[in-house]
């Protein structure tokens, strides 16, 4: 008996090469040293990360829980909110997300499905801010990560 590969999993596959290829094209091969990657590509290289892992607990849960659909658009809301002020707190993402409330009724499995996604964020976001690196540049990128990974879900 031959092994499969789950279509869902040969998908994420296929988009998570797609994306480290489009860092490596954006980013470029270029470093200052040999051994040590520009806080660019490290950036590019976690955000490809951050969006994959979005993408991939909206896929593993929307099927199972349809329910759950307007949440992911509201959570999609959210970060565009945040990016429009220019907010990246890993804290306040995450305590908006657990918040999200729908006609009145909130439902904390959204954040949960969502909670590597968010944990990768929250660590990498830190890193930066507490770097001094421009938020804007080094930041705003990882949090778009995890805004599109969730739109891509939804699709």
């Amino acid at each position: 008996m031959k092994n499969k590969i789950n279509p869902l999993v040969l998908n994420i596959m296929k988009k998570l090469i797609g994306i480290i290829a489009a860092s490596v094209l954006i980013v470029g091969c270029a470093t200052p040293t040999a051994d040590i990657p520009t806080a660019q590509q490290q950036a590019a290289k976690a955000a490809a990360y951050i969006q994959v892992i979005a993408e991939a607990a909206v896929n593993n849960t929307l099927p199972k829980n349809p329910d759950l659909r307007p949440y992911y658009e509201a959570a999609v809301g959210v970060i565009d909110l945040l990016v429009q002020n220019s907010e990246f707190d890993p804290d306040k993402l995450i305590a908006a997300i657990q918040n999200l409330k729908i006609k009145e009724l909130s439902n904390d499995q959204v954040a949960k499905n969502l909670a590597s996604a968010l944990k990768l964020y929250q660590v990498e976001a830190a890193d930066r801010i507490s770097s001094g690196l421009d938020k804007n540049v080094y930041v705003k990128p990882l949090l778009l990560a995890v805004r599109n990974g969730i739109s891509d879900g939804l699709k």
